[in-house]
């Protein structure tokens, strides 16, 4: 599932898994009968970070295979790393993060290499151009 800053509610659903969302995700269904009905909620921290926190469930929400509260007691946020794991009733689930990654700069031989074929693009597209008026 692709979580949107708004963040979402994981809670069980037993005809399957699923997300029900309206232009972004706020529900993630999971059939397990081990789910409460609204049992975690996953938020955005900011900057494409993400949190989870349990809502009260019976069975707990853990990352990491560590709890995050008490039995039928609510959670604090705790901030999600990639490659945790979540275990919510039976079901675990591995998180991973898209990280956009900026273009290493060009070297010098690079940009000439870059500026030669841009050219060469250039130089066809007129001959193309010439060849069409001509006929």
């Amino acid at each position: 599932f692709r979580i949107r800053d708004g963040g979402a509610v994981v809670m069980r659903n037993p005809s399957g898994v699923g997300a029900v969302h309206h232009k972004k995700l706020r529900e993630i269904h999971i059939p397990d009968a081990d789910l409460s009905r609204r049992h975690a909620e996953v938020g955005s921290a900011g900057e494409g970070a993400f949190r989870i926190r349990d809502l009260g469930s019976l069975n707990g929400t853990f990352v990491n295979k560590e709890r995050l509260s008490d039995e039928r007691k609510a959670s604090g946020w705790r901030d999600l790393r990639g490659g945790d794991l979540i275990s919510v009733g039976k079901s675990t689930v591995k998180i991973f993060f898209r990280v956009k990654v900026a273009d290493a700069p060009l070297s010098a031989a690079e940009k000439e290499r870059q500026k030669r074929k841009e050219e060469r693009r250039k130089r066809r597209g007129i001959r193309r151009e010439e060849r069409a008026a001509a006929r």
